[in-house]
């Protein structure tokens, strides 16, 4: 009776095991993208910021992808975003399926201070990217 025991525990967790083995969570992958649009917004990167937003991008007033660009190449060029730095303290990840919010992340430069909601979704080539900002 204890080794059928123990051969179930050891399938367990081989079983757990494997769901991870040769890839992250989502809730890796979404925190490594977040962590991307951070570094890339720190480096004020428009490039880099716009790698990992999906060509789904609904922003505020439902601006798209391409409004969106445009509107974070102005906060880079006006220097709003000199001395950007982005705080995931209070930040509180939610993944549900093919979508995931990221809320709390605190953005100050020297212009000021916003916080900042991200929305992502998983692209149909699998990576997650961001659809929507509030701020």
């Amino acid at each position: 009776m204890k080794r059928l025991f123990g051969l179930g525990v050891a399938v367990v967790f081989i079983a757990s095991g494997c769901a991870t083995i040769g890839g992250m969570t989502d809730e890796e992958k979404v925190a490594q993208t977040v962590q991307q649009w951070i570094d890339a917004t720190e480096a004020r990167d428009i490039d880099g910021i716009m790698a990992i937003v999906s060509e789904d991008f609904s922003g505020q007033g439902g601006a798209n992808k391409e409004a969106f660009r445009g509107y974070i190449a102005g906060l880079i060029d006006s220097g709003i975003f000199e001395g950007v730095e982005i705080s995931q303290n209070r930040a509180v990840t939610t993944v549900d399926g093919d979508s995931a919010e990221v809320r709390g992340l605190d953005l100050s430069s020297y212009a000021g201070a916003v916080v900042v909601d991200l929305t992502l979704q998983r692209d149909n080539d699998g990576k997650w990217r961001i659809v929507g900002l509030q701020a």
